[in-house]
């Protein structure tokens, strides 16, 4: 399982299309060098991005992946906040009721 780059496999992963992967997989580009990076520009007035040399992009691209947390972890870290943030209303909406 390779993906074209890192932004596009980080983007599969957000949106839940990638739910496990295990902690030693790496991911490489395929893009070779000068490669125009089409439906990844964000920009409306700007060309297309074109791919680099590996060595040329910052550390920190190549290690974005590797989250300490696990994608359970992070269900349940969401699914605690929402609960103490719908007992926070609960408790304002009740305060403002006796005023």
């Amino acid at each position: 399982m390779v993906f074209y780059n890192k932004i596009a496999s980080k983007l599969l992963i957000k949106h839940k299309f990638i739910k496990n992967i295990s902690k030693g997989f790496s991911f490489k580009s395929l893009a070779p060098e000068g490669t125009v990076l089409k439906g990844i520009n964000i920009y409306k007035e700007k060309m297309d991005p074109i791919a680099l040399k590996e060595s040329e992009y910052p550390d920190w691209l190549w290690k974005i992946l590797d989250d300490s947390k696990t994608f359970d972890e992070k269900i349940e870290k969401k699914k605690k906040i929402s609960k103490d943030n719908k007992e926070k209303i609960k408790t304002n909406n009740f305060l403002r009721s006796r005023l």
